[in-house]
């Protein structure tokens, strides 16, 4: 696919970079900008075939756009590195590319993995992600959970990318503990209530277990839960530390 860059945004991901560029060998660029890895994951990448753009991290949004940026392609797919394109999508992603009608971006679902398991309840499927965009006519916003803004008509795919996320439930963990801390200050510079943030807490809970009916994925479906419980209370004890460092600053 000549006119499809497909861009990875990595920083010490030299374990996981490899399965996500062989599952888009077929596409014209493959771009990773790293943000600083210390594991060889920029050598590594190129070894691999791909462009590699070195950009010290600030946040998401702002190394996604740099992406955008860097795209020498006119559509632009954006993939992590613990993704991978099955070759149902490939083809999928080929049809619309011959002909995408008016639409300047598609979301494209996505399969969560814990483990070796795919969690279908729980809200994380069919959890569409607005992926596959015309470069020019896209942006990102956002510090930490950040989100594809296009400007034009979206369309929709219907064959998944496989998200495996999560290797084991002590990777799940550290994963929790770092975005939360993220998106804790930030919160807390947008000035967001200390108790409202607390009080997604205990929802976060009964949200993803039962509203969401992610009991039915058995002792997975507890473990996600519980995760995204842990999650919004160190959300709020980041939150609450961010803004008494401030505090303490403006004081001084």
């Amino acid at each position: 696919m000549a006119e499809l860059c497909v861009a990875v945004i990595a920083q010490d991901e030299a374990a996981r970079l490899p399965a996500a560029l062989a599952s888009v060998a077929w596409a014209g660029e493959r771009l990773v900008l790293d943000g600083g890895s210390r594991d060889g994951t920029p050598e590594l990448a190129r070894r691999l075939g791909a462009r590699v753009v070195e950009r010290p991290f600030t946040d998401y949004g702002e190394q996604r756009n740099a992406a955008l940026a860097a795209a020498e392609r006119p559509w632009v797919l954006f993939l992590d590195a613990d993704e991978s394109v099955p070759p149902e999508l490939a083809r999928e992603i080929a049809g619309v590319l011959r002909a995408p009608g008016e639409a300047v971006g598609f979301e494209i679902p996505r399969r969560n993995h814990l483990g070796g398991r795919w969690l279908r309840h729980g809200g994380l499927y069919p959890d569409h992600q607005l992926r596959l965009m015309r470069r020019e006519r896209a942006r990102y916003a956002g510090r930490v959970h950040e989100r594809a803004q296009v400007d034009g008509p979206v369309g929709r795919l219907a064959e998944p990318i496989e998200h495996r996320t999560y290797a084991d439930r002590a990777d799940l963990l550290r994963k929790v503990r770092r975005y939360a801390v993220l998106e804790g200050r930030e919160r807390a510079a947008r000035g967001e209530s200390s108790w409202a943030l607390l009080a997604r807490v205990p929802w976060r809970f009964a949200q993803v277990l039962l509203l969401r009916a992610g009991w039915r994925d058995g002792a997975d479906g507890w473990v996600h839960a519980g995760a995204l419980t842990l999650y919004a209370w160190l959300v709020f004890r980041a939150a609450r530390a961010a803004r008494g460092d401030r505090a303490a600053g403006e004081a001084g």
